[in-house]
């Protein structure tokens, strides 16, 4: 039986422009789940008061408590949040090999 990892990615932008980072990855399928909801949700509450981030595709200046780290399920997000683009988690497993297949 071959043992999964389940990781937790990020996505954001449209067709050429759109990027993915990995996020966390958990042994248990349902803690990884539930990262991806926290952090979709937690999104969802700043996009719909209105906020708008931009990182370090740009000046953070403009939004001092939005900068990288401003989403606590995505610390390391670092990327210019628009109306048609929101990040979007998902989870994908992976297989976890002891040796290089030949």
């Amino acid at each position: 039986m071959t043992k999964k990892i389940y990781i937790v990615s990020g996505e954001s932008g449209e067709y050429s422009d759109r990027i993915n980072w990995s996020v966390a990855a958990y042994m248990d399928p349902g803690k990884a789940h539930l990262h991806s909801e926290l952090a979709n949700n937690y999104v969802k509450t700043h996009l719909a008061k209105g906020v708008k981030v931009k990182a370090s595709f740009g000046s953070s200046a403009e939004y001092p408590d939005l900068q990288e780290g401003w989403n606590p399920f995505d610390p390391f997000v670092n990327i210019y949040i628009s109306d048609y683009s929101p990040p979007e988690y998902v989870v994908e497993s992976v297989d976890i090999f002891e040796e290089v297949p030949s």
